[in-house]
């Protein structure tokens, strides 16, 4: 980042901006620029959350969730994702999906992740694809469906994500071993 950008955004910051605040939080987490502080980050997460910034409450809930400047908070992880969610954020979407799916703070329902997952995939989100491919293979809250799974994996793993490309090789691996090769 330039010396004049980064002059902006912390004028930006001084002046409360909620864009400032996100941006200058990301530098602290990943420690570009500025040294690696979690702590800083979530307090400049937090500000801009609370003006409503999109972005700022899904990474604030990945502090949570995960504990990076902050306790683990599944309840407030869960609660800032499904706001991010519901302004139409689809890494939010997937991951309140996550959530019934592995039934982290709410109970687990399978039906309910999926319809999340969906919301998100809509939205060209990879890892909600990867998940619905999950859920296709297991018969978790839709049909069982090994094809439908191996549809969801690939296309997941075109956009690049590692899990969805494991998945395939699995499923194309133990096809092989039972011979039932890859499908036309």
């Amino acid at each position: 980042m330039k010396e004049n950008e980064f002059n902006d955004m912390m004028d930006g910051v001084a002046r409360a901006e909620a864009d400032a605040q996100f941006r200058l939080a990301v530098l602290y987490t990943y420690g570009d620029g500025v040294p690696e502080n979690y702590e800083k980050a979530v307090e400049l997460y937090t500000k801009a959350a609370s003006q409503g910034h999109v972005e700022a409450q899904y990474n604030l809930g990945i502090c949570y969730h995960y504990g990076y400047g902050a306790e683990v908070d599944l309840k407030a992880a869960f609660e800032l994702y499904k706001t991010s969610a519901s302004q139409g954020y689809a890494k939010g979407k997937s991951l309140v999906g996550l959530f019934y799916y592995q039934g982290l703070h709410v109970q687990q329902n399978y039906a309910e992740a999926v319809k999340w997952f969906l919301e998100a995939e809509e939205q060209g989100d990879m890892a909600a694809e990867y998940w619905l491919g999950v859920c296709c293979a297991k018969g978790h809250g839709v049909l069982q469906d090994e094809e439908e799974a191996m549809k969801r994996y690939r296309k997941s793993a075109a956009q690049g994500y590692p899990y969805a490309k494991k998945a395939l090789e699995d499923m194309l691996n133990n096809r092989s071993r039972s011979g039932g090769g890859e499908p036309n």
